[in-house]
C-alpha cells in the first residue's frame, strides 16, 4: 500500500507532460469506475447509494473532485517529492454520516460521479494530439493500480487488520514519494525535504509506539463491508 499509494504524485508529474489537469482527473475517475462498479454494484448497494447521496455527494466533492484536482495542479508548480510530503499532512475527511455505506460501493459511486462532472471540462482541454506513450502508460497505472486497485487493496488491509492500524501505511509514503522523485525524475533532495520526512517519521514511530502500549479493543469497523459479511465485529450479539 506504502508503494501504490506513494508513486502516484510521481505518475500525475509525468501524465501532466501530455494531459491538462481536467483530462487526467476525469481518466483517472473514469477508469477507476469502470474497474469497481462492477464490483461494487448490486441491488441493495445501489439502494444505499440512493439513500445517502447528499453525504455522498460532499465526500465526493472534498475528498476526489476538489481533492486529485488542487494535488494535480499544484504538481504544474512543486515537485511530486514535495507534493507527497505535504500530502501526508493533510487529516483524512471523515465520513461521519456514510458510516451504513460499504467502501467499495461508496468509493466507486464517488468516482463516478467525479467522472461525470469532469466530462465537460475534459472535453474542453482534450489534447490536440495523441499523448506519448510515457504518458499513457503514466495515467493508466495510476488509474487502474493507484485508484481502482489501491481502495479494493485497501479495504481488505481494513478487514484483516482494522481501520485503525491500517492507516499505519500511510506514514511511509512520503519517503516513496521522496524516493520516487529524486530517483526516476531527478528532482533535487533539498534540506527541506529531509527534515519534513524525518518529522513525519518520528511522529509516526511515536504514534504507532503509543497504539501499541494500550489495552486492544475489539474494533467495530464500518464502511468496508465487501462481501456482505456483518459490519458489526465487536458487538457481543454479532454473528460469528
Amino acid at each position: 500500500m506504502s508503494v501504490i499509494w506513494g508513486i502516484p504524485y510521481l505518475l500525475i508529474k509525468i501524465a501532466l507532460e501530455g494531459l491538462s489537469v481536467p483530462v487526467l482527473v476525469f481518466a483517472r475517475t473514469l477508469i477507476g469506475a469502470a474497474v469497481l462498479l462492477p464490483l461494487a454494484m448490486s441491488r441493495s448497494n445501489a439502494r444505499i447509494i440512493v439513500q445517502h447521496w447528499k453525504p455522498l455527494v460532499a465526500f465526493a466533492f472534498f475528498e476526489i473532485i476538489a481533492g486529485w484536482l488542487l494535488l494535480s495542479d499544484a504538481e504544474h508548480h512543486l515537485s511530486s517529492s514535495t507534493t507527497g510530503l505535504l500530502i501526508a499532512a493533510a487529516p483524512l475527511i471523515a465520513a461521519r454520516y456514510l458510516t451504513a455505506v460499504p467502501a467499495l460501493p461508496m468509493t466507486a459511486a464517488c468516482l463516478g460521479l467525479a467522472a461525470l462532472v469532469y466530462a465537460a471540462p475534459a472535453a474542453l482541454h482534450w489534447p490536440q494530439e495523441m499523448p506519448s506513450t510515457r504518458v499513457l502508460i503514466a495515467t493508466g497505472v495510476l488509474a487502474v493500480v493507484c485508484t481502482a486497485l489501491a481502495f479494493l487493496v485497501f479495504f481488505a488491509l481494513i478487514r484483516e487488520v482494522g481501520a485503525a492500524r491500517a492507516l499505519v501505511f500511510t506514514y511511509v509514503n512520503p519517503a516513496v514519494a521522496l524516493a520516487a522523485g529524486v530517483i526516476v525524475l531527478s528532482e533535487p533532495l533539498t534540506p527541506w525535504n529531509i527534515g519534513g520526512l524525518a518529522l513525519i517519521l518520528v511522529g509516526s514511530a511515536l504514534a504507532t509506539r503509543h497504539a501499541h502500549g494500550r489495552a486492544q479493543a475489539p474494533e467495530v469497523v464500518v464502511g468496508s463491508d465487501l462481501c456482505g459479511e456483518s459490519r458489526d465485529r465487536g458487538r457481543p450479539d454479532a454473528p460469528s
